[in-house]
């Protein structure tokens, strides 16, 4: 009997997704955009002013695209692994020299620079994408008729 339990006690404590006997809540929403603190200042913002972070299905992976602007002819885009915690979704790669934190509550985006002291900067807030718009789909058009317009530009 004591074998049972402790196997059940150590199962739960290698389990990612467990705090104290209570699961930890599954990830609410697949798309988030995120304003960067700056552009709150402005009072203008335009769909391609935000970060985008697109949740697989299975939400234990993340795209993280955008902004992008008039100069912008690629989709800035990065595949991130996703732990999700009871207060904290975090996203990272083993390869990057940030991290990334989302406050659940708050919706605040945090960047965690890796190498230079662990310095934690507050990148902005993120709120839910409105339902039908596909951020990667549009990012793509506007970074393409960027490059078009670029291209028609060239004097040389």
């Amino acid at each position: 009997m004591k074998k049972i339990l402790a196997i059940v006690v150590l199962g739960l404590l290698w389990n990612g997704n467990v705090v104290f006997g209570y699961d930890i809540p599954e990830i609410k929403v697949k798309n988030l955009k995120c304003l960067h603190k700056e552009y709150k200042k402005e009072g203008k913002t335009k769909k391609e002013d935000h970060l985008y972070i697109i949740f697989s299905d299975d939400k234990k992976t993340a795209i993280m695209a955008g902004p992008v602007d008039k100069g912008t002819v690629n989709v800035y885009k990065r595949k991130l692994r996703v732990s999700v915690h009871l207060s904290y979704i975090d996203f990272g790669s083993r390869y990057d020299l940030s991290e990334w934190s989302l406050n659940r509550k708050t919706g605040q985006l945090q960047e965690n620079l890796r190498k230079i002291n662990q310095l934690h900067e507050t990148y902005g807030i993120c709120e839910p994408v409105e339902k039908g718009f596909e951020p990667l789909k549009y990012l793509e058009n506007v970074a393409k008729e960027n490059l078009e317009r670029t291209k028609k530009e060239l004097k040389f």
